[in-house]
């Protein structure tokens, strides 16, 4: 009997799919999501806990420099309250920049993790799977809107149109400042609302795009399969124009054409087989390498 967190090998019509059980425990994956919360909240209340010594008069207290500290740094911008000396401004400049420097960081380090986790599996999944993850994530949108506006509906007094209206408005960092909160206990909920908010939306704003992205180009992957090889195709695969297109030649297309890499990445790669090769038969060989070696040591002499 095979065990469970071995890697099992399927056959989905002539594609082999690798599933793989990941045994990271729950808590071993969320700590990336738990960690960027915590900074976020930690830089959140520091930048309030500023903002109220530089000014107290116009942050007359800490939930007040607290929804004006998340709001600006979530770029949602109300404007119900706002810095009124030079210096309030000059900091809030600064909390900006930084903040932006961070989450730009914090976003490259994400997609950069995702892409190389996305290829260490290599899996090839179905159709549903995707149109199963559209769902999720817009169930994820749907949700989000709703508990914001029944709770402004609800604390605000406000019709359903005008508070479905100020979700919206505050998920996708609007801010229009139209509807504003007149409770102490909007205030407080808002604060958590724009925390969570605004970055799970547009996590699942992300991963709807994604999603798609990868349905066309399983799409058109299928396209090309069932329509076979073209004319046109042929001579566009046709990089040495011999009239006949070899194994790299197809792979080299069809890479570009699923979009896993661009031609730049395969000229570079070239390029530098192309430096090693020294006597240009295209194959690598030991005579190669020490040709290669001895280039090497007379450009040192």
């Amino acid at each position: 009997m095979q065990c469970p967190a071995e890697e099992e090998s399927l056959l989905l019509g002539d594609t082999k799919v690798s599933n793989s059980v990941d045994e990271r425990s729950p808590l071993t994956l969320a700590f990336p999501y738990i960690k960027g919360f915590g900074i976020c909240a930690l830089f959140s209340c520091a930048s309030a806990g500023l903002m109220m010594l530089i000014e107290p008069k116009t942050f007359t207290g800490f939930l007040v420099a607290l929804h004006f500290a998340i709001s600006t740094m979530l770029t949602v911008g109300y404007g119900t309250v706002t810095p009124k000396t030079d210096v309030g401004k000059i900091i809030v400049c600064f909390i900006v920049l930084l903040w932006l420097m961070w989450i730009s960081t914090l976003a490259v380090n994400s997609v950069t993790y995702l892409i190389f986790e996305s290829k260490a599996k290599r899996e090839v999944l179905s159709e549903h799977h995707y149109y199963g993850r559209i769902v999720q994530n817009a169930a994820v949108i749907v949700g989000l809107l709703t508990i914001g506006a029944l709770s402004f509906y609800k604390l605000e007094n406000h019709t359903l149109i005008d508070s479905f209206y100020w979700a919206l408005v505050t998920v996708t960092t609007e801010g229009y400042g139209d509807l504003t909160e007149t409770h102490e206990s909007t205030k407080i909920f808002n604060i958590f609302f724009m925390f969570f908010g605004v970055i799970s939306f547009a996590i699942a704003a992300s991963n709807i795009v994604g999603e798609v992205v990868q349905l066309q180009l399983m799409h058109r992957l299928k396209e090309t399969k069932a329509g076979g090889v073209t004319r046109e195709m042929v001579e566009s695969m046709d990089t040495d124009k011999d009239g006949q297109v070899s194994k790299l030649e197809f792979l080299i297309h069809m890479l570009i054409e699923q979009e896993k890499c661009e031609q730049e990445d395969i000229d570079e790669l070239l390029q530098v087989f192309g430096s090693i090769d020294v006597d240009g038969d295209g194959v690598l060989s030991q005579k190669d390498i020490i040709n290669k070696i001895a280039r090497a040591v007379v450009r040192v002499d």
